[in-house]
């Protein structure tokens, strides 16, 4: 019984022993990723204290996204996903071979249409 009750607790003439269990908590660092990450404490470790992820690139934009996209020939498209860039972007499509770019956004779509003259 005694075990049961806190160490120097007595209810009703029985003096606890119980000292509690010791928790060993991990604190980890993780590095953010694209793809759902479990964050579990390694073997010998009763939790997780402090879980610090990095901070994302200020030049991340995503896998299989092309950084400055840029048209290849008069009225090409190019798509800019959602979230990537806002509508008050411009985006220079200006080459030697295209001198004088015209480009347009569509704020419902995301697409950008470019030509030249």
């Amino acid at each position: 019984m005694a075990g049961n009750i806190k160490n120097g607790v007595s209810i009703f003439g029985v003096t606890g022993s119980y000292t509690g269990t010791t928790i060993s908590n991990q604190n980890k660092s993780v590095t953010p990723t694209e793809s759902e990450q479990e964050i579990t404490a390694d073997s010998g470790y009763t939790g997780l204290g402090t879980v610090t992820i990095g901070a994302i690139s200020s030049t991340y934009v995503g896998s299989g996204i092309t950084v400055d996209p840029t048209p290849t020939a008069s009225g090409a498209t190019v798509t800019i996903p959602t979230g990537y860039y806002s509508e008050n972007t411009t985006k220079s499509v200006a080459t030697t071979t295209h001198p004088n770019p015209t480009a347009s956004f569509n704020t419902t779509t995301g697409v950008i249409t470019a030509s030249h003259t």
